[in-house]
């Protein structure tokens, strides 16, 4: 209701706008509600933007600082007392920790995205938030093809205003995907957030600005008024204590910066690309019965053979972050929605639905036939696959992410209330927290997104964003070791003796650490050149191979005795999921774009 509100309310005002009117509108960029003073910050911005003579506005993401469904409501309540249309993107803090898994933005906003024309200008926003993934933009598969098919309408003398939260060039993975889509256009301009200062760019020949945050920070809150005219643009920023034009040049493109190109070889006996789904994928899924299972984040679940035909595929109105699991005939999906779904391995009849009431992003485990579903609000579900009888119980303060590790017993799950868990599974009627631990100083450096490890003398180990390994006593929750020796994030594995546990650092380099001893100690360390990386997936360990996914689009094999790199893949530019394994040498990965590969390690 509120977008045909707007869509009849902005067509009115421009009906009979002239082409050589100017245009004038508010940007607003990087609110963060939900941190100190933001409230009250918006409130003054939208108070004053209703005294401007403007047409709109548009604000370029980070909306909330931890991305709660309760920030995003109270973001909307301020800006919907604005007495003009706005349109609205969100960024990495609205998508980095989503309790609803991204879908709140969306319920409340209409979409993560707009269009709309006036005269000959265009003004397009796109979302370049990665869902739950680290740092770093990235344009969906989605989003990619449906700015093409709404390009391809445009006449090139139509002028382009570009919102985006990331700048538009490493920041955002694939950025040369959207600027190839801009070839046809003479007159094109980008406005982002992120950097919450006001600067001038050129993107890959596009002209640009970054706008300031709305937070005052001790001084004063703030926004940017924009003027098109013409061939023009003119930027003023609007602070309350002195208000002036900081930006102005034309729309016109500059002849595109050449760019260093690099080629990447490799052997096409080793890799075989099988499927691609063209929508975002955040897990590679499932093997079972010579069949790869798996979901999208727009919907659909798959049933696919690992030479790439597809078998079958559902839309079940939901999306989907956790991995599946497999139960005798059946697949299990558990969505965003909070619903869980039983169907049929073998066509995809969907067999049964349970619905809890708060969103599902970690992968479910089963043991001793319960299916152990965390959910968003902090809860642990059974559901006992013989019966299907049903038993929550409150655990955490905030929502689970990463997969579990069930041992003796035991499950250990890390929660955005800053603690790792250790719960008793062997269930009855109770369950029992058995401990919970943290060293960690807040919300940003909680062990949520890291899936844990055990080795072989009842340690658990974590890697956590404060840039810590720690390792904790599987009885007591005791810290038992704790260094930031290895600059590591949230991605670790360890091998099949328990005996070597690999992390990998946030910035280009792999290490091996022999835990056999009570003190770990350095086993080896590869420079692998990934640059910096945050995107939270496992390594995984396979014989005497270490196959490591990184944020880059890298896949690299190694050797776990020395550490040797055997062979790295480049597969995209998005970054990699998960791997699985289909046999002892053989390998299945997808990345975030929906792309898959069968991979040969020998």
């Amino acid at each position: 209701m509120k977008t045909l509100i707007n869509y009849i309310f902005f067509t009115f005002c421009f009906l009979f706008q002239s082409l050589s009117a100017q245009i004038n509108f508010a940007w607003i960029t990087d609110t963060h509600i939900g941190s100190p003073e933001a409230e009250k910050d918006l409130i003054q911005i939208v108070n004053d933007i209703n005294k401007q003579n403007i047409n709109f506005t548009i604000i370029t993401g980070d909306i909330t600082e931890k991305g709660f469904n309760s920030e995003l409501i109270q973001a909307k309540e301020i800006l919907d007392k604005l007495n003009r249309p706005y349109f609205i993107i969100p960024g990495n803090h609205d998508t980095k920790w989503s309790e609803s898994g991204c879908t709140k933005f969306n319920e409340l906003f209409g979409d993560n995205k707009f269009i709309f024309t006036i005269d000959d200008y265009c003004f397009i926003g796109l979302n370049s938030g990665i869902p739950l993934r680290g740092g770093g933009g990235h344009i969906s598969p989605e989003d990619i093809n449906w700015l093409k098919h709404r390009l391809n309408k445009l006449s090139s003398d139509t002028k382009i205003v570009f919102a985006v939260h990331h700048q538009l060039d490493k920041e955002i993975d694939n950025y040369k995907d959207v600027v190839e889509l801009f070839t046809k256009f003479e007159k094109v301009f980008v406005i982002v957030g992120h950097g919450h200062s006001n600067r001038s760019y050129i993107f890959n020949g596009i002209n640009g600005a970054m706008g300031r945050s709305s937070l005052s920070k001790g001084i004063t809150p703030g926004y940017n008024l924009i003027s098109l005219f013409n061939d023009s643009i003119s930027i003023k920023t609007i602070d309350f204590i002195e208000n002036k034009e900081w930006y102005k040049n034309s729309l016109r493109k500059i002849k595109n910066l050449s760019e260093e190109k690099v080629l990447i070889q490799q052997s096409l006996q080793f890799i075989t690309p099988i499927f691609n789904s063209q929508t975002t994928i955040n897990k590679t899924g499932i093997v079972k019965n010579k069949r790869l299972f798996f979901a999208d984040l727009k919907g659909y679940v798959y049933s696919v053979r690992l030479n790439g035909n597809l078998v079958w595929k559902k839309y079940l109105s939901t999306s989907f972050f956790a991995r599946p699991i497999a139960y005798k005939n059946q697949v299990i999906f558990t969505g965003t929605n909070g619903s869980v779904y039983f169907l049929n391995q073998s066509n995809g009849r969907l067999l049964k639905t349970i619905k809890f009431n708060s969103s599902i992003i970690s992968s479910p485990v089963i043991h001793k036939n319960n299916l152990i579903v965390f959910t968003n609000d902090g809860k642990i579900n059974l559901i006992n696959l013989k019966s299907f009888e049903t038993k929550s119980y409150k655990i955490a303060e905030k929502n689970f992410e990463a997969s579990p590790l069930i041992l003796n017993d035991k499950i250990f799950i890390g929660n955005w209330d800053n603690y790792l868990y250790s719960i008793n599974v062997n269930l009855n009627d109770t369950l029992n927290i058995l401990w919970k631990w943290t060293e960690n100083k807040n919300f940003y450096y909680s062990p949520a997104a890291c899936s844990p490890v055990a080795d072989k003398f009842n340690r658990i180990f974590i890697s956590t964003p404060d840039k810590y390994l720690s390792a904790i006593d599987l009885k007591t929750g005791k810290t038992v070791y704790r260094t930031n020796e290895f600059n590591c994030w949230e991605s670790i594995g360890i091998d099949d003796s328990k005996e070597v546990l690999l992390v990998k650092g946030l910035v280009d380099t792999l290490y091996a650490i022999q835990v056999s001893d009570s003190i770990p100690k350095l086993k080896w360390k590869t420079y692998l050149g990934y640059g910096l990386d945050t995107n939270p997936v496992p390594i995984f360990v396979k014989k005497n191979f270490v196959v490591v996914p990184a944020k880059n689009g890298n896949l690299y094999i190694l050797d776990l005795m020395k550490g040797k790199l055997l062979k790295t893949f480049y597969l995209s530019t998005a970054r990699l999921n998960d791997v699985v394994f289909t046999d002892q040498n053989n390998i299945i990965i997808s990345n975030m774009d929906g792309q898959f590969f069968r991979i040969k390690m020998d």
